[in-house]
């Protein structure tokens, strides 16, 4: 069952424990292979994960095996996107990483986290040096609906997740 790897990945952290290195490598030669999982499944591993103390751990050890580019590509695809100083001092991906892990563990509002600059590479513009994001709030959005649908979260949970405006500000997370 290549849920396994999903599953083995939440548990190393969960459980506190190291994936042996021979087992770490057949994860990352089957990485593929979670495509034939249903949405449904690998949702329940991903609120598990979501729902750590700090699911930034979880979340590189999926980008490390390969498994953030099939399950997320439009995640991975923050990676590297620069964003402008001083307001932030990381890229797109680490500073939702940062948020997700700074705020309470509800899933809601871990998931909105996740979601709410998913569009910033697909917006990005640079006009002489200075960097935007240009209506990247509607693309997150949207693309934060497509990545529950395909996961099969329930309708009412995709409406919220979708439609939700930086919840975790009133958390203590400004960043």
């Amino acid at each position: 069952d290549p849920l396994r790897i999903l599953r083995a990945v939440r548990q190393s952290f969960q459980l506190n424990f190291t994936i042996e290195q021979k087992t770490y490598q057949s994860m990352k030669n089957k990485v593929e292979r979670i495509k034939i999982v249903s949405g449904e499944r690998i949702a329940e591993e991903i609120n598990k994960i979501l729902l750590q103390k700090k699911p930034s751990e979880a979340f590189t050890m999926l980008d490390d095996i390969g498994l953030l580019a099939v399950l997320f590509p439009e995640l991975k695809q923050n990676q590297n996107v620069e964003q402008p100083k001083p307001y932030h001092d990381k890229d797109v991906y680490g500073h939702t990483m940062d948020v997700v892990d700074s705020i309470k563990p509800d899933l809601l509002l871990r998931m909105t986290a996740l979601f709410h600059d998913i569009g910033k590479a697909k917006t990005k513009s640079e006009n002489n040096g200075k960097i935007s994001f240009i209506n990247h709030e509607k693309t997150s959005s949207e693309l934060t609906k497509q990545i529950l649908v395909r996961l099969k979260y329930p309708a009412d949970f995709i409406k919220k997740a979708a439609k939700a405006k930086q919840p975790w500000i009133i958390h203590g997370f400004q960043g």
